[in-house]
């Protein structure tokens, strides 16, 4: 396999021939069954559905780094559906199938068919996933579902948590999806289901340090987040 960007038609190519492959099925079924069973250990802070640390993100990683961005989105509606059936967590609502899916389709296009597997791509892309997907399309779909059932939730509190919470926590999510990728390289490579001069990165003091720095720099924008509330209930902006 051929390394080949997102805008060549090769690209999608291998990404379509990988959904009609055993072996890449066969890695997709375990890892999503994985990525539903981290689910039981959810850690909800607030309920239902609002405030939640999951750790299904680092097997959608996982699983959009070897099959890429089109087995990666019906894994991730699988999991989604599967997971809110298996170990709900409120009335099931299904747009929330939404983020989860576009999460994993994310996740391949920073990684999927990569040479390397640096620490600041792993970072970027869980950066994408928690503005994306996280903050402005779970804002949107968590608000929708209070006013669909009628929850008595202070959401414009909740959100503002859960936004603060996605902005601090992306760096350490990043790093550890590059520690959990990077060292499945070598298994992976033997199983034959990843290109065999794919490299992962080790961690070092430099990538520390960039960690460091990301996580002052995501305190400041939950800070800037704070100041700007006023503004936007001013101007009436609420869907955040």
């Amino acid at each position: 396999m051929e390394q080949t960007g997102i805008l060549k038609k090769d690209y999608w190519g291998q990404a379509v021939k990988n959904c009609a492959d055993i072996k890449m099925l066969a890695v997709a079924a375990v890892i999503t069954a994985l990525s539903i069973a981290v689910k039981a250990i959810n850690i909800v802070i607030i309920p239902p559905q609002s405030l939640i640390i999951s750790f299904a993100c680092y097997f959608h990683a996982l699983g959009a780094f070897i099959y890429g961005p089109i087995l990666a989105l019906f894994a991730g509606a699988i999991s989604d559906t599967l997971g809110a059936v298996i170990f709900p967590q409120g009335t099931y609502f299904l747009p929330y199938i939404i983020p989860e899916t576009l999460s994993c389709f994310i996740y391949a296009l920073f990684l999927w068919n990569r040479k390397s597997i640096t620490v600041s791509r792993a970072l970027a892309a869980r950066f994408t996933v928690n503005l994306i997907c996280n903050i402005i399309l779970n804002s949107i779909i968590t608000k929708w579902y209070f006013a669909f059932f009628g929850i008595p939730v202070a959401y414009p509190l909740v959100n503002s948590l859960r936004i603060a919470k996605n902005l601090i926590m992306f760096p350490l999510e990043g790093i550890l999806m590059a520690v959990i990728i990077s060292a499945s390289v070598i298994p992976l490579k033997r199983m034959g289901v990843i290109r065999q001069d794919i490299d992962g990165e080790k961690i070092t003091q430099k990538s520390i340090i960039t960690v460091f720095i990301l996580f002052v720099i995501s305190i400041g924008l939950v800070i800037g987040f704070y100041f700007l509330l006023p503004y936007l209930k001013l101007h009436q902006i609420t869907f955040l």
